[in-house]
């Protein structure tokens, strides 16, 4: 993961409500997040992505004159490549064939509003962790394709398992703290990193939720 992230990493959000948007950029700004990007008009979303290829996507399903599925319909062919590109929804509350729908047009989690900050810090820095991850093993197995070694195939369970245990070793050796969550927010995983900025061991951690991990809260940017 480069050492500069999560300054460097590029977000992009979709919301037709701007005030809503000013929100998320000052509480993703007062995080340290230099790069992010906006629009209140979705028809300009597709643009905006294709030129620059954002590290996580904060959606709105309920715009206009194209809601969020359209534009997740829109968006899949570039999502299809074999790159992770985490999309979160955050929207009202919506039943669960809602939910589902999204998932399957390439939703990665929702966030409900009203929405606490503290989430919509702790999920960006979790799922851009993990896009930079998932970056560094696609370059991993690009180099062992170039060198003629044996790629893991994720279609086997030995490949899979392969695949999983470099995950595994990248994420271990990762300087930065990288907490893994649910979709209720409990702990499922942590690396050595954030064990040594808790002082706390994996099994505690998974105790708890990423809201018992909250920053305390930053001052506003100049």
């Amino acid at each position: 993961m480069s050492p500069k992230a999560p300054s460097d990493a590029k977000i992009l959000i979709i919301d037709d409500d701007p005030t809503l948007i000013e929100l998320l950029r000052y509480i993703l700004y007062a995080d340290g997040y230099r790069n992010v990007l906006s629009t209140s008009d979705p028809r300009q979303a597709l643009p905006m992505y294709r030129e620059h290829r954002p590290d996580l996507l904060l959606l709105d399903l309920n715009m206009t004159p194209i809601d969020g599925f359209e534009l997740l319909e829109e968006l899949r062919p570039f999502l299809d490549d074999g790159d992770f590109v985490p999309i979160v929804v955050i929207t009202g509350e919506e039943p669960e064939a809602v939910k589902n729908r999204a998932l399957a047009a390439g939703a990665t989690e929702f966030i409900s509003k009203p929405f606490d900050p503290t989430e919509i810090i702790l999920r960006a820095r979790n799922l851009i962790q993990m896009r930079f991850l998932h970056r560094q093993l696609r370059r991993q197995n690009q180099l062992l394709k170039e060198k003629g070694e044996r790629v893991p195939d994720l279609s086997d369970s030995e490949g899979l398992i392969a695949s999983r245990s470099h995950f595994q070793a990248l994420l271990d050796d990762m300087p930065d703290a990288v907490f893994m969550a649910d979709d209720t927010a409990r702990v499922v995983g942590a690396n050595p990193a954030a064990c040594a900025l808790t002082g706390s061991t994996q099994e505690e951690l998974m105790q708890m939720s990423i809201f018992d991990l909250a920053p305390p809260n930053p001052e506003k940017p100049a």
